[in-house]
């Protein structure tokens, strides 16, 4: 259409000046003719005897020339020629401005679609890159959460550690107290074993004595005093038993009781040892935990570093579509004033 506009004859300024020079050249032409022609007839009037004068001699090219009759004919012919292009021109001009409205209506309502059309994909692009924003916002949380349980995992595994190293500690002492126990359980043992060899001692010691007692009584009055030792001898000896069943019966308790904690400290130290099994176990929970939590804590990084950078790309098509909602405003601005001329050219070639 832009083509057609620029390819069509305009009638401007210049032709309707130049136009207006030819009406003028040729009004001025006329008039300066019969004004002489006028002076001729006149001159040709006033010398004319009215006895001998023949009007029937009188000539048109004595009026009016032949050339002069020829110049105004073409100049008339060259005057209508000239108004007709005129006239085929304002057709031309009065067609174009129907098509520039046309054009102009048509595209100023594409560019009101077009302004629509934008407007709608920026308000959709605002609210893409504020749910964008939003959901930045919330990766940024739950990546400071990693972070933070990354921590408390890290804080957990230092705390395991060292209930795994105080459990150990507890194991070994665990372990050398039973081996105390069973040392001191040998030991006892052997003091058992001391005592029965004492009671048989002091049996045997008894059985001399009682022995003694019997010789001395046959011997008289020269074994009394015999007597007298043998009966003390006897009496140490039962003492010494009584002495070795009492300590017999200790030695029976210790070892009862050494028995018993020697089962309670196998006891805790198989606790001992689950405990430190379920630490390790623990510990390795953990370190799985820690190691999800870091890849979690790299996966939400990347995924804030995407969504930072989707924020800056939906921000800059907003902005470009901005302008081309502006741009757009501007064509449709443009676009009514071309109408405007268009429709005010249209009524001036009526």
């Amino acid at each position: 259409m832009l083509t057609l506009i620029n390819t069509v004859p305009f009638f401007g300024s210049t032709e309707a000046a130049l136009f207006s020079a030819v009406i003028l050249y040729f009004f001025f032409g006329l008039t300066l003719t019969f004004s002489r022609q006028e002076h001729q007839f006149n001159s040709i009037i006033n010398n004319i005897d009215p006895v001998s004068f023949d009007y029937r001699s009188l000539k048109f090219d004595t009026l009016l020339s032949k050339n002069t009759s020829i110049a105004l004919l073409q100049s008339f012919r060259e005057l209508s020629r000239i108004n007709q292009q005129q006239k085929n021109k304002l057709k031309e001009v009065t067609y174009s401005a129907s098509q520039v409205i046309e054009t102009t209506i048509s595209l100023s309502n594409n560019v009101e679609k077009q302004f629509n059309a934008t407007s709608s994909t920026a308000a959709a692009i605002l609210e893409m890159s504020q749910s964008i924003s939003e959901v930045s916002s919330k990766i940024s949380a739950v990546h400071s959460s990693a972070k933070h349980a990354d921590e408390i995992v890290q804080s957990g595994q230092n705390h395991i550690t060292l209930l795994t190293g105080a459990i150990l500690e507890v194991s070994k002492e665990v372990s050398q107290t039973q081996q105390g126990m069973q040392d001191l359980d040998d030991l006892a043992q052997e003091v058992t074993l001391i005592t029965e060899s004492i009671r048989k001692i002091s049996s045997q010691i008894n059985l001399l004595g009682l022995n003694a007692s019997i010789e001395a009584a046959r011997a008289g009055s020269f074994g009394r005093g015999f007597a007298v030792v043998a009966e003390e001898v006897r009496n140490l000896a039962i003492s010494t038993n009584s002495s070795s069943d009492h300590i017999a019966n200790i030695i029976n308790q210790v070892l009862s009781q050494s028995s018993n904690t020697v089962e309670s400290m196998k006891l805790v130290f198989d606790k001992t040892n689950a405990c430190g099994e379920k630490a390790k176990n623990v510990n390795k929970m953990l370190e799985k935990i820690a190691s999800a939590t870091d890849s979690v804590q790299q996966e939400t990084e990347v995924v804030s570093v995407n969504a930072e950078q989707q924020v800056l790309a939906t921000e800059e098509i907003s902005r470009h579509v901005e302008q081309i909602v502006q741009s757009s405003e501007a064509n449709a601005d443009i676009a009514k004033q071309t109408e405007l001329v268009a429709e005010h050219l249209r009524k001036l070639t009526h």
